[in-house]
């Protein structure tokens, strides 16, 4: 890397860094340990998007301590116990994981390590645009302002509260070391490439089949440019390589997928044309931009390449959108999705097809970066400190008066850490010797059955205990969903005690709470006097009780 480049991916990394600390100023000054940046949610979206993020803080959080610690149990998450490998039954969320584990190695503390993965993640998404559009364009301005357009809002950072579904950085990397690996024929890029297209699986299923479908025609792009294909032994190991990483990171799906836990044919929501622009709409200097680098002569590029692989974005960009917008209605696919479905193992399983278009916005940063640079080289030499100032001055003030004017891409921060009486009382369990899966009662509300994405709670508690819980927040649906319920509207009884120590429960957690408290205190009681329960520790409104019964 020669000087000049040293000092703007250094110049790039500064105005990166400036932005993402300013993004998330709001949660760190109120306490990274206790506090998280969310957004607002419209109407009683809101306590939906609570539940997620305690869901997705405990997940990354999980990965990094299993990660770092056991890695060959990844698969057995702690919640939705008694199922197995019920990591498969949601997001694997396993790139911020590993963003998370030198955060959560020196601290064990979940909230904090979700933060610092956060912030990570968004620089080494800025970072990889950087690289991308520079290599492309021979400009790195070019390179700073899509980084910035990548990953601030108005669509970059828009979902913070579902980050992996919004991760398609994987994909830049692998097209990135993908292009260099055609020019130069190395080794370290052709790793480098198989890096890149693992991180995209491990992130999210969502921008994998974006990264998927996107990576090809850029591909073929690619190969124009370079008029070589890679080494065949490189070809081979990068095949190789990719395969593997697949079967880690999908195997456990196709698993539960064939045994029928996975449900098929789900009901799936797709975007009206309308509806598509709004939630892609990269705003109006960001647009002028992606329109500069379609109508450029060649002449006027600031990169050969870049005439060619404008067009590999753009027909990649055009598919994504024909694969996500509805047919009639927004539960009926349109005809590409409907095409694709069976192609692509596992499309007919998730229930937001229209995520998939979130690998629009990775060609249109791109596309405003080769628009940018295209601009930049219309001014000439002579003025070429002016104009780059002047171009990374727009971009962030455009980016600061969509994020000022509106409210739903502004981060707000929010509580997530539990109170310390509640972190005590599982820690007091821990001291008194007891071990092993938790059955978790909530208040005994009358007419009120398990409300499952509800548990979402004492999952994120599990981040701080690491023990199974029957909790279960999870994309589909717990497979003990029914016996468990019928179980809970049994307990305390000695049958359905027996019935969760056979499922290998060893501790009945309380919450008490409600109208029925005083029957329920009555039927412990009974429990307690007849062996088939026994209180380990109470504080508040809890109670544990271990389970006797074989």
């Amino acid at each position: 890397m020669s000087g000049s480049s040293r000092t703007w991916t250094w110049v790039a990394l500064a105005i990166f860094s400036v932005g993402i600390a300013w993004a998330h100023s709001a949660s760190w000054q109120r306490g990274p340990r206790a506090f998280v940046p969310t957004q607002a949610a419209p109407g009683g979206m809101g306590r939906i998007v609570a539940l997620d993020q305690n869901f997705v803080v405990a997940q990354v959080a999980r990965n990094a301590r299993t990660l770092l610690r056991e890695p060959t149990a990844l698969y057995d998450a702690p919640y939705c116990f008694p199922a197995e490998k019920t990591f498969a039954l949601g997001e694997p969320m396993l790139v911020l994981g590993l963003l998370a584990i030198p955060t959560y190695a020196l601290t064990e503390d979940p909230i904090l390590a979700y933060n610092a993965a956060l912030v990570l993640g968004s620089g080494l998404a800025a970072l990889a645009m950087f690289l991308l559009v520079r290599d492309w364009t021979a400009s790195p301005v070019a390179g700073i302002v899509a980084g910035l357009l990548y990953v601030f809002p108005p669509v970059g950072l828009a979902d913070v509260v579902h980050p992996y579904v919004m991760d398609t950085s994987g994909t830049v990397l692998a097209l990135w070391f993908g292009g260099r690996w055609l020019a130069h024929g190395r080794w370290r890029d052709a790793l480098g490439m198989a890096l890149g297209c693992s991180l995209q699986m491990a992130a999210s299923f969502y921008p994998f089949v974006a990264g998927f479908l996107l990576g090809i025609p850029v591909g073929i792009a690619l190969l124009v440019v370079h008029r070589k294909t890679p080494p065949p032994g490189q070809l081979a190991s990068v095949a190789v390589l990719v395969s593997l990483a697949g079967y880690a990171v999908f195997g456990p799906y196709i698993a539960l997928r064939g045994r029928g836990t996975l449900a098929t044919g789900v009901e799936q929501l797709f975007l009206a044309s309308d509806a598509w622009l709004e939630t892609l709409n990269p705003g109006i200097w960001a647009g002028c931009l992606v329109l500069l680098a379609l109508v450029l002569p060649r002449r006027r590029m600031a990169a050969a390449q870049a005439s060619i692989l404008r067009w590999g974005l753009l027909i990649g960009g055009a598919v994504l959108t024909a694969l996500v917008v509805a047919g009639e209605g927004d539960r009926t696919p349109g005809a590409l999705f409907a095409a694709v479905s069976g192609l692509i193992p596992g499309l007919d399983s998730v229930r937001l097809p229209w995520k998939i278009s979130i690998g629009v916005h990775l060609v249109l940063s791109a596309l405003a970066g080769i628009g940018c640079a295209g601009l930049a080289r219309l001014g000439g030499d002579r003025h070429r400190i002016a104009i780059s100032s002047a171009l990374i001055g727009v971009t962030v003030l455009s980016l600061a008066w969509v994020a000022a004017g509106n409210r739903a891409v502004r981060f707000e921060p929010f509580r997530l850490r539990p109170a310390p009486q509640v972190l005590n009382f599982y820690g007091e369990l821990a001291r008194l010797g007891n071990r092993g899966p938790i059955f978790e009662v909530p208040p005994r509300l009358e007419k009120i059955r398990f409300f499952w994405p509800g548990t979402a709670r004492q999952i994120l508690l599990s981040a701080y205990h690491g023990r199974r819980t029957q909790a279960c927040h999870a994309s589909h649906p717990h497979p003990a969903r029914l016996q468990l319920e019928e179980i809970y509207e049994r307990l305390p009884a000695r049958e359905a005690v027996g019935a969760l120590a056979r499922m290998g429960f060893t501790t009945l957690v309380v919450h008490r709470g409600g109208a029925s408290d005083e029957s329920l205190a009555a039927a412990l009681d009974t429990a307690v006097e007849g062996g088939w329960l026994a209180p380990v520790h109470a504080i508040g409104s809890k109670a544990a009780y271990a389970i006797r019964l074989p």
